[in-house]
């Protein structure tokens, strides 16, 4: 891997149904710290770094909610005249084609201009992807002439690629594995043949169009060695996961660079 497989400087917020997610981590104000309390659990020692970089996730609609609430961007400019080197990173998951992203891109692209040319401040700031289903997997190419980074929902994608729903499955997977139906089951090690095979098809045309594409995963597979091993072997920058899984994939992490020097 280019880098380490798990950054500590990247801290990843999903905002799910909500629409909207905030560099509250950043945000010391009694408002920011009442209305997003969990942030504090995430990201304890955030204030104490040098460089920071924000992994924001929003849902189909949240980028028509940014731009009403657009607080993400002025949170990142209070934190820059902080001294802290802030570098926002903007994703956006379940794209299917790459006009869809391209329309959420424009609006975000608006909101910042907006914002920052109101405060009078720029900042660098990339907007990407998360890939979770397989068309877009198929057409990374297209997707990647405009996606700066590419995140690869895992949890999402085998759902929507075995077709199977991660809630309901726990009656049967069990038996599955077995019965050797399956080898293991694919919500806890990521499936190689199928769920693997359409992320390396993505990794590999993704970055033909985007030579620096910065890929990689969010879900539980990311605390998984065997699943951290094959992300190592195509090429990814890094892994993200629940923070109990985190010791685990470090560990991952060094074996598969141990094992591939």
């Amino acid at each position: 891997m280019s880098r380490a497989v798990v950054t500590s400087g990247i801290v990843s917020v999903a905002a799910l149904g909500a629409g909207i997610a905030w560099l509250a981590m950043h945000d010391s104000t009694p408002s920011a710290t009442e209305q997003w309390p969990l942030f504090g659990q995430y990201c304890i020692d955030c204030h104490n770094r040098d460089d920071l970089t924000a992994d924001i996730a929003f849902d189909r609609m949240s980028a028509e909610s940014i731009a009403h609430e657009p607080e993400i961007f002025e949170a990142a400019v209070r934190a820059m005249r902080r001294g802290i080197d802030v570098h926002p990173e903007i994703m956006v998951p379940l794209v299917s084609t790459v006009q869809e992203f391209d329309n959420q891109r424009a609006i975000l692209e608006s909101t910042a201009e907006q914002v920052l040319g109101a405060m009078g401040e720029s900042i660098d700031y990339l907007i990407g992807t998360m890939i979770e289903l397989p068309r877009a997997a198929l057409t990374a190419d297209e997707i990647a002439g405009s996606a700066e980074f590419f995140s690869f929902g895992t949890n999402d994608l085998t759902q929507t690629t075995f077709g199977l729903s991660r809630d309901d499955a726990g009656r049967f997977l069990p038996s599955y594995v077995e019965h050797g139906i399956f080898p293991d089951d694919p919500f806890q090690v990521l499936d190689a043949k199928g769920v693997g095979r359409l992320i390396r098809i993505a990794v590999e045309d993704g970055r033909r169009v985007r030579p620096q594409l910065k890929v990689g995963i969010c879900g539980e597979h990311g605390g998984e060695p065997r699943s951290v091993a094959l992300c190592h072997e195509m090429g990814f920058d890094y892994v993200s996961c629940s923070p109990f899984r985190v010791p685990i994939a470090r560990l991952a992490a060094a074996h598969a660079a141990l094992g591939a020097a």
